[in-house]
């Protein structure tokens, strides 16, 4: 037999109590018997008390299984419950089961005990300007009519005031209790003023020790409330103090002469030191103050900090100190309180002799107290969390005075509603947000051979795969064009170039192999030859838009054409009844899908103006640079033309760079008829880029007078850099391929959040009606335009920082700096991170 205690089984091995169960307990009985062919046959029970825990029924059922699985056996368990014994169970016992009330057994649940009140006891003085704290030990003898007191018992405030004490500390100490209750007991500490001679019996009850009021209960938020009020857990906390028993009737301590205190007694100087780590050892060096006086300015939130105030030590811990220092910090300020004993007056025992020692200090000084004054010791060693620091700790800087803040606007059912804590009321106010995109790792890119081998998979697809590398019209591929208002086929040499200025239609034809039909033929045509299956296709319609193209095209093209060329698409010539699929896609420029990208094997090429312009003069007698470069994946390479410039070159790429026949005459000075083509490869670039580049500009350019030159960096001619511009420094690494990430921060959705860009990015998706995050490998850049909301500008700083400071611990090898850019006034390692960078395309205006 088997007790579980603590969620594992128990072995019972006391023969007398086999007989008597525990109603508080669950047990494992286990029955062995031999049978008649000599094998072991076994029976497993488990009993459940009428009193035991959840987590003691639970392992019960668990560990009765494994039992069995462990020997292997064939029986079932049996259940057996308190008072509902089977007869066989009882027979275990022969017939004399015993319940007993109680348990042996713990349970594996973690005990919550009641807090428990330690009342504190502070002497109050000072100036007009500084309000001064000491500890006292908690007595009577502790008074001076001279002087107020703040006794603390967490969820009572009493402020005594002696009938001597000046005005002004009188106000000083109601605003300290004040804070105290707002600040640190959620504004549920009651506030007593105790005057000189008329005490109440709760203030006496806790300075002689015969009884402490109920803690503050613990607190949680009530999601049946559409305030969200802070409640107590259950009802049980709710009436706690309700239930809790009143201070018994105490005799107030018998008078003694009070005035032992002088008045221009003053605190010994505080001292603050340092918690460091030294070589293979802490040191504890003093920090110098200036004037004497504490400053919150002298507080690092790397350091912990040791204070000694005189008559109480403290113990602070920045935010952003190690785990290993607020150990060690803790444990010296334990030592420090044994190598220097605490004043058990703030050194005001210092001024005593024997002949004028009063009846206070005669009882604290006496060595038969060394007990009881070691209790008190111990309660003054207070540590302090930076943002969660008690009024006491504060009142020991001089610059450490907030403010107390009121509302005059609130009313008192509004308080009853939300509370007195404008900081709570905030944090419910604050908008929801989801920011998990900025703590999810990056997507990890295709590999170059998962890339190529999906590029194949999806030519395979067309009903006319295309040869590698050959990028050409057939029956799968067709590109057209509108010119003039009408759509034109493109001329086969220019099938895969586009101008970002035009719109066209690319008509693509698969086999369909989707289950619809294969369904479909099964109900429809189980008599028919299954040929006929092979055979149906798919055609899908892309509508790709240039970036500076109209939005016109696409108008017309969904409410004139777009209908006809279903219709036309979807006949079915072998089978009326059975229309062909259809499907339309609208791609723009530089945000194509992958399998779009696919058919054009990395030969993709945006050129810019119209294609009706191709062939006239103004076109080919000007400089063009295309730039060659893939954002993700091998998949989404394309060439597109930029602005001539040293500025757009990088060692990781390559590019084209066409100089006209009557530049090369001038520069050269000898006259030509053939334009030049430089093929640059950056000393970075792959030579699988350098064999595009060549293939492309072949593409491009052969079909007018050209010389090929193929430039490696570092052997440029002189009319390579006169042609754009001059040489000057460019960019030699490409590391924003590797980290680059672009973030959408919106509140469109109602509340705030972000959401990932994929790897293949461009300009166009930046919104500006929102603000975009890029992640560049070395920089964090917000980007803001002129229509993002103020809302949106201060959540997205705070989102930012959170995702500089997730990555200081994900990649601490690279730093990363916090910068702010607007749209149109973007720097070059912003831009840079955009493939074909250009003017921004802003929409007309119609609204006159």
């Amino acid at each position: 037999m088997w007790e579980l205690d603590q969620f594992y089984p128990k072995r019972v091995e006391d023969d007398i109590l086999q007989g008597h169960l525990l109603n508080g307990d669950c047990y494992v009985i286990l029955q062995t018997t031999i049978s008649n062919n000599q094998v072991f046959e076994w029976t497993i029970y488990y009993w459940i008390g009428s009193r035991s825990t959840k987590d003691k029924q639970t392992c019960a059922a668990i560990h009765a299984v494994n039992l069995r699985n462990f020997l292997g056996a064939e029986c079932r368990t049996k259940r057996e419950e308190e008072g509902d014994e089977s007869s066989e169970f009882i027979a275990l016992f022969d017939g004399n089961l015993i319940v007993l009330d109680g348990a042996r057994g713990e349970t594996g649940f973690i005990h919550v005990e009641d807090d428990v009140v330690v009342p504190r006891f502070y002497r109050l003085f000072g100036t007009e300007k500084r309000l001064k704290i000491v500890s006292m030990p908690l007595t009577h003898l502790s008074l001076d009519s001279k002087f107020s007191y703040l006794l603390d018992a967490q969820s009572h405030l009493y402020l005594w005031i002696g009938k001597n004490s000046r005005s002004i500390i009188q106000t000083k100490g109601r605003l300290l209790a004040e804070k105290i209750s707002v600040r640190e007991r959620r504004g549920e500490a009651s506030i007593h003023i105790e005057p000189e001679t008329r005490e109440s019996n709760a203030f006496w009850a806790i300075i002689t020790g015969v009884w402490l009021p109920a803690p503050l209960p613990k607190p949680t938020t009530n999601s049946d409330q559409k305030d969200h009020i802070i409640k107590p857990l259950d009802n049980h906390d709710e009436n706690k103090e309700i239930n809790y028993p009143p201070a018994p009737v105490v005799q107030p301590p018998k008078v003694v002469s009070r005035d032992f205190i002088p008045t221009d007694w003053q605190l010994p100087q505080p001292i603050l030191y340092d918690v460091q780590m030294g070589r293979g050892y802490l040191e504890l060096p003093q920090v110098e103050l200036e004037n004497g006086l504490l400053s919150k300015r002298l507080l690092d939130s790397k350091h912990v900090y040791i204070l000694d105030s005189g008559g109480q030590l403290f113990l602070w811990m920045g935010e952003k100190s190690s785990k290993f220092l607020r150990f060690a910090g803790y444990k010296l300020a334990l030592q420090l309180m044994g190598l220097m004993p605490r004043s058990r007056l703030g050194g005001l025992e210092l001024l005593f002799t024997e002949s004028n020692m009063s009846t206070l200090t005669q009882t604290l000084l006496n060595n038969d107290h060394v007990d009881w004054w070691n209790d008190f010791t111990d309660s003054l060693l207070q540590p302090c969390t930076q943002g969660a620091e008690t009024q006491i700790f504060k009142c020991q800087f001089c610059d450490w005075d907030e403010a107390l803040a009121v509302d005059f606007t609130r009313t008192a059912d509004s308080v009853a509603r939300r509370g007195v804590d404008i900081n709570q009321i905030l944090e419910k106010d604050k908008p929801a947000t989801d920011l998990r995109a900025l703590l999810a790792p990056r997507e990890t890119p295709l590999t170059n051979e998962e890339a190529l081998q999906m590029m194949a998979e999806w030519n395979d697809e067309l009903i006319e795969p295309p040869e590698e590398n050959i990028v050409e019209s057939s029956s799968a591929l067709q590109q057209f064009i509108m010119v003039d208002g009408k759509w034109n086929l493109v001329e086969n040499r220019w099938f895969g170039q586009f101008f970002n200025q035009d719109s066209y239609i690319l008509i693509a034809r698969y086999w369909d192999y989707d289950d619809e039909n294969k369904e479909f033929s099964e109900s429809d045509n189980q008599g028919d030859d299954t040929d006929e299956d092979s055979s149906l296709t798919k055609t899908v319609v892309y509508f790709w838009q240039g970036r500076e193209a109209s939005d016109l095209s696409w108008l017309q093209f969904e409410f004139s054409v777009r209908k006809d060329m279903q219709a036309r698409l979807s006949q079915n010539p072998e089978n009326v009844s059975r229309p062909l699929k259809v499907v339309f896609k609208r791609v723009k420029q530089q945000q194509e899908d992958t399998m779009f990208l696919a058919h054009f094997q990395r030969q993709f090429i945006i050129h810019s103006g119209h294609y009706r312009d191709r062939a006239e003069s103004s076109r080919l007698e000007r400089i063009q640079m295309y730039y060659i470069r893939a954002n993700g994946n091998l998949i989404s390479t394309r060439c597109i033309e930029v602005k001539p410039s040293v500025v757009n070159l990088n060692s990781c790429f390559t590019y084209i760079i066409k100089v006209p026949a009557h530049i090369v005459s001038v520069l050269e000075k000898k006259q030509t008829d053939k334009c030049h083509v430089y093929v640059w490869t950056g000393g970075k670039s792959s030579s699988e880029d350098k064999e595009l580049a060549i293939r492309l500009s072949e593409k491009m350019f052969s079909w007018i007078p050209t010389d090929f030159h193929t430039v490696p960096e570092g052997s440029e001619p002189p009319l390579f850099w006169q042609v754009l511009g001059g040489q000057k420094k460019y960019d030699t690494s490409a590391d924003f391929l590797t980290y680059g990430r672009l973030f959408r921060l919106s509140n469109e959705q109602g509340y705030f959040c972000a959401s990932e860009k994929c790897a293949d990015f461009c300009q166009d998706d930046l919104a500006p009606d929102d603000v975009m995050l890029l992640d560049t490998g070395s920089q964090i850049y917000l980007w803001w335009s002129k229509r993002t909301s103020d809302v949106e500008q201060k959540l997205s700083l705070q989102a930012a920082k959170l995702y500089q400071s997730h990555l200081r611990q994900m990649q601490p090898d690279r730093p990363r700096q916090l910068k702010l850019t607007v749209k149109n006034a973007e720097p070059h390692l912003f831009r840079q991170c955009f493939h074909g960078w250009g003017p921004y395309r802003e929409p007309k205006d119609w609204s006159g």
